[in-house]
């Protein structure tokens, strides 16, 4: 079962479990080959073949959620070559996707020496020393506190109306645009050019910090140039550094990106259908400042480190992007004349 075609009749093969207790959960069919049918591995890869995929979206039934029958899913037909060519697949793809994990390895690595390496660069709750320091600023002063409102503002976005929306025209970042790992456009509103110039205040730029003030509270994300054009709703504040001599963005940004500057909004929020938070009471939180440079070099770290988060996930994507290209060359096309197996259980 599934909200969406997507996901109605996705499979996986399990294989090298059997010490292991497994329990089928609901909605969930177990599939068996019948004799010396299938490779190991083979029926899971054949399964997510946009062939086979395509008959399941044919038969899937449901309004809300959808589903599939199990007597659908007999009459499905499989590409079936022999076990010769199956094991040589599998050994394909079965290649591809130990690569793919090791890449996920990699970038889960990066994110975990990112976080440890935050926790070291920023004072502890309440300090104002970090454990580490870069060399030329182990002996400077320890760092200053100062309230937010004192170093940088926020402000809310534009409070675009029913009128203002529209199927195209500019992108609108709203607070369910906010995620964790950046700006999540899809799904996004619009509103027409000649709206969005006429409220050209709240037109984003690349480097700009937006934070949520509504719901999930102390999200944060980056500008990027590829969010853009964009405008901003309200309820999505946009940090302004007032000094630019005294404060640098990128270390504003990974200085709001510690869980303990989330923890003091989440104290700070009001309301019981949904958290707000007011830019007042961002203001009024207190943040520890080194000098410029040393800003300037903790941020250059993080930011390295990040393009190299980055750059591993784009080769995760494009690893993916090349195994769906291979498994459609690999699998014949939807309607090409398969094979029907001698059937499963």
């Amino acid at each position: 079962a599934s909200e969406d075609y997507s996901g109605i009749g996705k499979a996986i093969e399990i294989v090298e479990t059997s010490h292991i207790p497994l329990v089928a959960g609901l909605h969930t069919f177990i599939a068996r080959p019948v004799g010396g049918s299938f490779f190991c591995g083979f029926a899971g890869y054949c399964l997510g073949s946009e062939g086979v995929r395509l008959q399941i979206r044919r038969v899937a039934q449901g309004i809300s959620v959808l589903g599939i029958s199990k007597y659908e899913l007999e009459k499905l037909t499989l590409p079936l070559p022999s076990l010769a060519e199956q094991r040589e697949i599998v050994g394909c793809l079965s290649s591809l996707d130990d690569l793919i994990e090791a890449r996920k390895g990699q970038v889960a690595a990066l994110k975990l020496h990112k976080r440890g390496l935050m926790q070291r660069l920023f004072p502890a709750p309440g300090g104002t020393t970090p454990a580490l320091r870069f060399p030329g600023f182990r002996d400077a002063p320890p760092w200053e506190v100062k309230r937010l409102g004192e170093a940088a503002s926020v402000r809310s976005g534009f409070a675009f109306k029913k009128q203002h929306w529209t199927e195209t025209g500019v992108p609108v970042v709203k607070n369910t645009n906010v995620k964790p790992g950046g700006l999540d456009m899809s799904g996004c509103s619009f509103v027409s050019e000649s709206t969005a110039l006429s409220v050209a205040d709240f037109s984003l730029q690349e480097g700009d910090i937006l934070i949520s003030m509504t719901g999930h509270v102390g999200q944060l994300v980056e500008v990027r140039s590829n969010n853009l054009p964009a405008m901003l709703n309200q309820r999505v504040g946009r940090f302004t550094i007032k000094d630019i001599r005294r404060l640098d963005g990128r270390f504003l940004y990974y200085s709001l990106a510690e869980p303990k500057f989330r923890r003091k909004l989440e104290v700070l929020g009001y309301g019981s259908a949904q958290m707000n938070v007011s830019p007042t009471a961002i203001h009024g939180i207190k943040i520890p400042l080194p000098s410029l440079p040393e800003q300037r070099e903790i941020a250059g770290c993080l930011s390295s480190l990040d393009d190299l988060i980055e750059a591993r996930k784009g080769q995760v994507a494009a690893l993916k992007l090349h195994k769906r290209g291979l498994m459609q060359r690999l699998f014949p096309a939807p309607g090409a004349t398969i094979s029907r197996p001698r059937g499963t259980t």
